[in-house]
């Protein structure tokens, strides 16, 4: 959106009524009459809260005896007044205004002959609201104080919402089946939900909320961008009191112990098993709050500072550590009753954060995880004013700046010498053999020497001097061999101690005639550097000479999958700094109109947001080795690498929103809400040349078909799969000369002898470039990196250069690389909103209502920026226990290539559109004993258009003779020994379904685009009670079921084409049944006490095989299917599939108290409280997936555990304790 029609947006929303009362606002509306029930013109109403420093607003009531005071802050202590002379002056108190709603008040005025001074009454809040149609959860502060919550994150108080739950407990939460992106969280109006991934873009400081508003669903057209629901946060303003508020928090080790204890280790092979008795942690969390007048009665202030520190034990099974979190919450208000009619505000939100342990679970090493930091400036400013008592106008103006960043907890460079790689062929890309050696090469403790006295090149006896029983590689011309460290005295590691300079022209190059000991080595007459005419290394040195150490530099650590044990340990794979921003204004202007065929609340509103992301991504190889021994085979590794290992992504994103929604009131006892909705959102980001991998190899299937190149193939493994082997014009006799052959396997050449068959030559030389046509019809991708194809070096040998298919070559032969480019993906959505409801007793005491809507999401950034990278190429090697190549290069301990895959790439669907949900909800609400309601509603979700990545570049192809997917090429059969054997020689099935690849110039090709669904189906039962006789309680019952295909848009569903039928199921929040009962009261001497309880059935979780397997052209995957493999009767293997999601855990019992008793301290009110978290002590065990074991089969190359570490799970700790206390002045 360029900065002219910004500026249009802006001059427009300052021009459009907008709704009737923000949503950190409510107004008072109401109706006076006599005690003849006739409606009294002219009353006077004044509405005070001294606290707030609301003074002189008011009202008079015109000739229907209503009245309207809008655009009130949100506050529970109202004082109103309603005087009229002759009548007795009526005083209401304790009126509570919320956010986004009006409360009604219905005064009858008595005669001033009845009372002789005026009547004072205690307002009873509206328990059904006919007004209010949207199912929703309101929580006021001093609810939440009263609470055992467990944290001191708003996102913990919102899973207490009926249809709310966080099961990952990561803070977002999932609404009636919806993601957990899918959730907007609006700080006094704004929006504050990070740009790049949809999840918390800020932590509050939970003491200055005043009130969190969860919309669960039924939401008007006001709200939009989340398909799942929306939490509305109302923030403290300072008054008229000078007040403080001191707070601390503490829980530890030392309360805690062990928790419920450490598992059995047998439940896990009694692997890695630290032992939550040995975990060390302590949560520290003071807290600071200080707010009153700057000018009385027109300027105040609140603010609030909290320090967090927070250390949660993890039982991962297999593993036990501290998860720690370290932040600061700074919050600032400040507000300006400029007139009676216009107030400003002013806020700041600061929180820096600091994430420890990260990326952690039951099979990786605490080593392996990294410390992520996030927060960063919120400033909003807003300005309500008050244009008469049926008008008002709100404007808000805010600005979102975080700058996250990821760093792994350990160095990756573990060997501290300041380097991570060299990339010593200078073609731009870094192998996992060029990643740091060290000085330890093969990684045995001790200095490799020159060993072959007899040069031989072979160990004989007595030549092991190191005794690792491997010969050092000695040096060769200009390369060093396999000696080590760097200082060593043998620079060309050929066991002679060089004290001759050869060069004697002193141009540092071997010239002819120069090497005078024959070593092809330059000697510089440098080795002996203590002049003792002896050469000193030794394995093991006793002293700091030669190498200034006593033990070799090792090699630098990679983020290691160890496939035996399925345990991941080294220093985390990725590190990234990035900043995330958005500007935002909005509008609301309202106009109420009281009578025209009844009441209408006309609400208008416009929103514009402008926001951006960049990135610097610094990526390093992820590697997984199996170790064999013995008749096993060969060890091997496998390395996933970034095609770029410094990566810059960024992108753009305008969102217009403009809404209108009119609550019509025909009668007094029904309501009607009709909305609509319209945004616009405009993404921009850069990616590569858009291409469509199907298509592609349509015509490139032809054009080799046409050519003949199946002549001699497979056409299984190297064609169409036609079922034909085509000849192509090789076939046709018009092009067979008389004694020439075969035009295909010996063209004619034109010799200017004979004119036709020059002409035929001329023809045949053309033909002869078929296939080379053919190959230029795919796109390749834009990096350089080489990479190995059986399918490409059989059919075109000519484009190999070292046994790897060379860019260069395909660039020569028109072969096109990918072309960067930018993008804009603009959608324009339109969202009706519609509802009913219907007071049937037309007292106020109950209401049947319905809704239904469209709630379109939006594209958030994370979901543009895959085609920037960083892509990853596949690797499979030898293991080379030497560390040294036969011509004396470090390798790291990588050796043969068995296969190398070009790039796999992220593409985005040029026509992507927004997902969105379509919700029915039907429900019954009643108040069945005063501040008593008890509600019924039934919620009806199709999720559609939902994103999700797949692979476009593969697919199966099926078995004619039984209509299943072919299995024939999956696994590798190494024999055993070092030297292994190419991919192509011997391949076996593998008891799954094979791949089969489109592009042979890309390994996957993970296509964003509309290709999931979802569904939800809940009813929900609700009892509340309002604070009165000294108790608060909310509880309520839901029953759901949630089904879809995918839980995010990343995730590994629809990685594999052959898991797509298995993939769509219940998803991973399903919860089928969720009780929750919260409560507080107030007990003699000063005690109150909150309990909190919840119960809920298991979630699911799915039995999976992982495992590497090969496609057709010799690129290896790794994959995830849903079922497990076992043998079958003839030896073979086979595959036994399931859904996703089959399994279910079992139920969680949660229970936990707070005692608070109060106390007054001198002058100063005080309290202390104590608080119990899962009281019974429970250590639910918790399965995200889990994978059977099998047995390691003779020489199959695959992955899969080999020990008891079968499950990812994680365990709940046990019984948490805190204490604390508290001091006000």
């Amino acid at each position: 959106m360029t900065h002219t029609r910004l500026l249009a947006c802006v001059l427009l929303s300052l021009m459009v009524p907008g709704g009737l009362f923000a949503q950190t606002t409510g107004l008072l509306r109401g109706l006076v009459m006599d005690v003849r029930g006739s409606p009294l013109a002219g009353v006077s109403i004044i509405v005070v809260n001294s606290g707030l420093g609301v003074s002189g607003r008011g009202a008079v009531t015109d000739a229907s005896g209503g009245f309207q005071v809008a655009w009130l802050p949100a506050a529970p202590d109202y004082f109103v007044r309603a005087a009229f002379p002759g009548f007795a002056t009526v005083d209401f108190s304790e009126v509570e205004i919320k956010a986004g709603q009006a409360t009604a008040l219905r005064i009858t005025l008595q005669p001033e002959t009845a009372f002789r001074e005026r009547v004072e009454v205690r307002a009873r809040p509206q328990v059904v609201n006919l007004e209010n149609n949207t199912t929703e959860t309101r929580l006021s502060s001093e609810f939440i104080d009263a609470l055992p919550i467990l944290g001191r994150n708003y996102q913990d108080i919102l899973s207490l919402a009926p249809g709310v739950t966080d099961t990952d407990g990561d803070g977002n939460p999932n609404i009636h089946g919806a993601r957990d992106t899918d959730v907007i969280t609006l700080v006094d109006g704004v929006s504050t939900t990070d740009p790049l991934t949809g999840k918390i873009g800020a932590q509050l400081n939970i003491e200055s909320i005043q009130e969190i508003e969860i919309k669960t669903s039924g939401a008007t057209a006001e709200f939009s961008r989340a398909q799942g629901g929306f939490a509305n946060i109302i923030t403290k303003s300072g008054g008229n009191e000078f007040r403080g508020n001191f707070k601390f928090f503490w829980r530890g080790h030392l309360l805690d112990g062990d928790g419920a204890g450490i598992d059995d280790p047998r439940l896990h092979g009694g692997v890695g098993e630290i032992g939550l008795r040995e975990l060390q942690f302590n949560d520290f969390l003071p807290f600071l709050s200080l707010e009153g007048p700057i000018v009385r009665d027109r300027a105040w202030f609140f603010m609030a500072n909290e320090y967090v520190q927070q250390q949660d034990p993890v039982n991962a099974i297999n593993e036990a550590f501290v998860a720690g979190t370290r932040e600061y919450r700074e919050f600032l208000k400040l507000t300006w009753q400029a007139n009676t009619n216009n107030r400003l505000a002013l806020s700041l939100n600061y929180d820096p954060q600091t994430y420890l342990n990260q990326g952690l679970n039951s099979l990786t090493r605490v080593e392996s995880g990294f410390t992520t930091r996030m927060g960063g400036p919120i400033i909003t400013a807003k300005a309500t004013s008050v244009l008469s008592p049926y008008v008002a106008l709100e404007t808000s103006v805010s600005r979102f700046d975080e700058r996250p960043a990821r760093v792994p907890t350990l160095d990756p460079d573990t060997n501290h010498n300041g380097i991570l790689a060299t990339d010593r062929d200078h073609d731009g890309f870094i192998e996992a053999s060029e990643r740091d050696p060290g000085e330890d090469y093969d990684r045995d403790g001790a200095f490799d020497v020159f060993e072959d006295s007899n040069r031989n090149r072979q160990l004989d006896p007595g030549e092991d001097v190191d005794g690792d029983r491997r010969l050092t590689q000695s040096g060769n011309g200009n390369l060093p061999g396999g000696c080590e460290g760097a200082l060593r005295e043998d620079l060309d590691c050929d066991g002679r101690l060089d004290t001759i300079n050869e060069d004697s022209n002193h141009n540092g190059i071997l010239d002819p005639g120069e090497d005078i000991d024959g070593d092809r080595h330059l000697d510089l007459g440098t080795e002996d550097r203590n002049h003792n005419w002896a050469l000193d290394d030794t394995p093991r040195p006793t002293s700091a000479y030669p190498y200034g150490e006593l033990r070799p530099r090792p090699p630098d650590r990679d983020y290691t999958i160890d496939q035996r044990l399925g345990v991941t340990s080294g220093p985390y794979f990725e590190g990234f700094s990035d900043r995330r921003r958005r500007f935002t204004l909005r509008q609301d202007l309202s106009v109420y109109v009281p009578d025209y065929w009844g009441s209408h609340d006309m609400k208008l509103g416009v929103i514009v947001e402008d926001e951006g992301f960049v990135r610097g991504v610094d990526g390093r190889p992820i590697l997984a080795p199996v170790v064999r021994s013995g008749l096993s085979g060969p060890s091997t590794v496998r390395a996933l690498i970034p095609a770029d290992t410094l990566v810059h992504n960024d992108a753009q994103a305008q969102t217009f929103g403009l809404y209108a929604q009119d609550t019509y009131k025909p009668f007094p006892n029904m309501s009607i809400g009709i909305g609509l909705r319209f945004d616009r959102e405009e993404d921009t980001s850069f990616g590569y040349s858009f291409f469509e991998p199907s298509k592609e190899r349509a015509l490139y299937d032809r054009l080799i078909a046409l050519g003949g190149s199946e002549k001699s193939k497979n056409d299984f493994l190297q064609g169409n799969n036609d079922g034909l082997v085509s000849f192509g014009y090789c076939g046709d006799p018009i092009f067979y000369a008389r004694g020439v052959g075969n035009p295909c396997e010996n063209p004619l050449a034109p010799t200017g002898i004979d004119p036709s068959l020059d002409r035929v030559a001329a023809i045949e030389q053309d033909l002869d470039q078929v296939k080379l046509v053919a190959l230029s019809r795919m796109t390749r991708h834009h990096t350089e990196a080489r990479f190995t194809s059986f399918a490409l070096s059989g059919l075109f040998a000519d484009l190999l250069r070292g046994n790897e298919v060379d860019p260069r070559i395909l660039a020569a032969h028109g072969v096109l690389a990918q072309q960067r480019e930018r993008f804009r993906l603009t959608n324009n959505n339109l969202s009706p909103r519609l509802s009913f409801s219907w007071d049937p007793g037309s007292n106020g005491r109950s209401k049947l209502f319905a809704t239904w809507g469209r709630y379109y999401d939006k594209l958030f950034l994370s979901t543009i920026v895959g085609e920037e990278g960083p892509d990853t190429i596949n690797r499979y090697y030898l293991l080379d226990s030497g560390g040294v190549t036969d011509n004396g290069t470090p390798d790291h301990g990588i050796g043969r290539v068995l296969s190398k895959a070009p790039p796999s790439a992220t593409q985005v669907d040029r026509g992507l559109r927004t997902p969105f949900s379509d919700e029915f909800a039907v429900g019954f609400e009643r108040e069945i004993a005063p501040e008593v309601a008890i509600s019924l509603t039934y919620i009806n979700r199709r999720y559609r258009d939902q994103l999700q990545d797949i692979d476009v570049n593969h697919t199966l192809r099926l078995d004619p003779a039984t209509g299943q997917p072919r299995d024939d090429i999956g696994s590798l059969q190494l024999p055993s020994g070092r030297s292994g054997s190419t991919a192509s020689d011997i391949r076996l099935p593998d008891g799954r379904p094979d791949l089969y690849i489109y592009n042979l110039f890309f390994n996957q090709v993970l296509r964003v685009g509309n290709f999931n669904r979802a569904e939800y189906h809940g009813v929900e039962l609700q009892l509340l009670k309002r604070l009165s006789r000294r108790w608060e309680m909310q509880g309520s019952y839901t029953y759901s079921r949630a089904v879809g295909s995918a839980e995010s848009f990343d995730s590994r569903l629809g990685n594999d084409p052959s898991t797509l039928e298995q993939e769509f199921g219940y998803l991973d929040y399903d919860q089928r049944h969720v009780v929750k009962v919260n409560a507080t009261t107030y007990l003699p001497k000063d005690w109150q006490i909150g309990a909190s309880l919840s119960w809920s059935s298991g979630l699911p979780y799915s039995i999976i095989s992982r495992f590497f397997a090969f496609d057709n052209a010799d690129y290896m995957q790794f994959r995830t299917r849903f079922g497990f493999t076992r043998p079958t009767p003839d030896g073979q293997m086979a595959f036994v599939p399931l859904r996703r999601n089959s399994q279910r855990n079992a139920s969680v019992l949660d229970v936990s108290l707070r005692a608070k008793k109060a106390l007054v301290v001198g002058k100063y009110a005080s309290s202390l409280f104590f608080e119990v978290y899962n009281l019974l002590n429970r250590d639910d065990l918790t399965i995200y997936t889990y994978e059977p074991g099998r047995a390691d089969h003779l020489g199959t190359d695959e992955l899969g555990p080999r020990s008891p570490l079968q499950i990812d799970g994680t365990r709940r700790f046990g019984r948490r304790l805190q204490v604390g206390c508290q001091i006000e002045f």
